[in-house]
C-alpha cells in the first residue's frame, strides 16, 4: 500500500510549483538531484547498488520492488521515492543520515512536480539533436534577449546605455588589451552617433585584425 508523503510537501507543491506553471527538465533539474543524493547506491554501478534498486533509468525507477514502485509517473503520492525523501522516520528516510546528504524542501518540490508531469527520463544531451529555443524578445540581439528575460523575471531593469567614450575604451581593453589613443577615441566618437551598431562592429573587426589581438589572447595558452 503506498504511503502518503508529508502534508507540508503537498501544500508547498500546490502553493508554489504546479505542472502548468513550472515545467521541470530532467537533465537540468532532476538528474543533478539524483546524482548527488541517490545514484551512488542506486545508479549504474552494479557493484555498489543497494537493494537492487536503480534510479538512473526509467526501467529501474518504474518497476515495483518489495511491494512498492519507486516512481509512478503522474502520481507522486504513490511513488515510494517521494515518501523516502520526505518522511520524518530516520530509519526509512533517504539518503540515510550517515551519507551526509539530503533533499531540501525545494528539491522535493521539484521532484514531485517532475513526477506529476510524467517523470520523463531524457537521454543524455550528447545523444539528442540540439533544438534552438525561441527568443523571448525576437527583435533584440539574442544575448540581449536572454539577459533581458532574466532581468524581467527578477524584476530588475537594465543599466543605462554605456557612453560612447567608455564603450570604446572597454572594447580596446577587452579585445587587444591596450587603451585607445586620443585619435582612435575621436574617430569612434565621430562615427558612433550616425550608426552605433555599425561603429561598434567596424571597430571590433579592425581590432581583431591587429597583431595585438592575437598577442593578448595567446597569453592564456
Amino acid at each position: 500500500m503506498p504511503r502518503l508523503v508529508p502534508v507540508a510537501i503537498c501544500l508547498l507543491a500546490s502553493a508554489g510549483l504546479s505542472a502548468a506553471e513550472a515545467p521541470v527538465d530532467f537533465r537540468r533539474d532532476i538528474l543533478p538531484l539524483l546524482a548527488d543524493n541517490c545514484l551512488e547506491c542506486h545508479g549504474p554501478d552494479e557493484a555498489a547498488r543497494e537493494a537492487d534498486l536503480r534510479l538512473d533509468t526509467p526501467t529501474g525507477a518504474f518497476t515495483a520492488i518489495f511491494g512498492s514502485t519507486p516512481i509512478v509517473p503522474g502520481d507522486p503520492d504513490a511513488s515510494e521515492v517521494m515518501y523516502r525523501i520526505t518522511t520524518a522516520d530516520a530509519d526509512e528516510r533517504m539518503p540515510p543520515a550517515d551519507a551526509k546528504k539530503h533533499f531540501t524542501e525545494q528539491d522535493a518540490i521539484s521532484l514531485r512536480t517532475w513526477i506529476e508531469q510524467g517523470a520523463v527520463y531524457d537521454e543524455h544531451w550528447a545523444w539528442t539533436a540540439p533544438i534552438k529555443a525561441p527568443l523571448p524578445f525576437p527583435t533584440q540581439h539574442p544575448i540581449d534577449a536572454w539577459i533581458n528575460q532574466g532581468l524581467a523575471h527578477n524584476q530588475l531593469t537594465p543599466n543605462p546605455t554605456t557612453p560612447a567614450r567608455t564603450l570604446v575604451r572597454r572594447l580596446f581593453l577587452d579585445v587587444v588589451g591596450l587603451p585607445p589613443s586620443p585619435t582612435e577615441i575621436d574617430a569612434f566618437l565621430a562615427a558612433y552617433p550616425h550608426d552605433a551598431k555599425a561603429a561598434v562592429s567596424s571597430l571590433i573587426d579592425e581590432l581583431m585584425a591587429r597583431p595585438a589581438y592575437g598577442e593578448k589572447w595567446a597569453r592564456h595558452w
